[in-house]
């Protein structure tokens, strides 16, 4: 039952109000779950013959599972020990997520078999984001900021 306080108005009774939910800061970081997301791929002390072969690895999986979709898969250094590979455009944050979820599980036994996986870990990652990440180098932080985002997701 809908009861009205004001009966010279009338109710709304198809439209459910919520409220006003602000993008999280932290740090610099900004969340917006309906901006383009990457799945990222963080590769630690990974022999640059092998970031491509990671690549190639993603390209191929591809081309087998999401025959009929494009990524985009490039690579971008971070410091002397981190490469980063970028596997997109996600129309939204819950696309690249699920794409996360699922290939983060197969990646050790059918992408990356060869590769030990304590040499790669799955983030979720924006342009705005990437470049700040890519100026504070702090890759602890934005995994601070990405659990209180996606908590139990990653």
């Amino acid at each position: 039952v809908v009861t009205n306080p004001n009966p010279n108005l009338p109710v709304d009774t198809a439209v459910k109000k919520l409220p006003i939910v602000q993008p999280k800061v932290i740090s610099g970081y900004r969340f917006d779950p309906a901006m383009k997301h990457y799945v990222m791929i963080v590769l630690d002390k990974v022999d640059a013959m092998f970031v491509n072969e990671v690549r190639n690895a993603y390209n191929k999986y591809h081309k087998e599972k999401y025959y009929n979709q494009t990524f985009q898969v490039t690579i971008r250094d971070f410091d002397a020990d981190k490469k980063l590979l970028l596997i997109g455009d996600f129309d939204t944050a819950q696309d690249a997520i699920d794409y996360l979820q699922k290939t983060k599980r197969i990646t050790p036994n059918e992408i990356l078999p060869w590769l030990k996986p304590d040499k790669y870990s799955f983030w979720v990652m924006t342009d705005p984001n990437l470049e700040t990440l890519l100026e504070k180098k702090d890759l602890a932080q934005y995994r601070q900021f990405l659990e209180q985002v996606f908590p139990g997701k990653l």
